[in-house]
């Protein structure tokens, strides 16, 4: 029963880094190549946050930082297993 819920727990994590790997690469993506598309999927996050002006406008660091994040949360899921 122990070897079964540990398994279970580390099946749910992996699917939660796989999780944060892949939309951190597509926020990666967005900014880097499609921000006018970012920009207006964001509207009503807008009126909230006014940090979305700050990450278009330094949309290449952004989309860096979100390639970088997406790389190591990879490398953590291969050696995971």
């Amino acid at each position: 029963m122990i070897i079964f819920v540990r398994d279970l727990i580390l099946s749910g994590g992996k699917t939660i880094v796989l999780l944060g790997a892949l939309s951190s690469l597509f926020l990666a993506l967005g900014y880097l190549f499609a921000p006018k598309l970012i920009q207006g999927l964001s509207s009503t996050v807008n009126r909230i946050f006014e940090i979305d002006d700050w990450l278009l406008g330094h949309r290449v660091f952004v989309g860096t930082l979100f390639l970088i994040v997406a790389f190591v949360l990879s490398m953590t899921l291969y050696f995971i297993r």
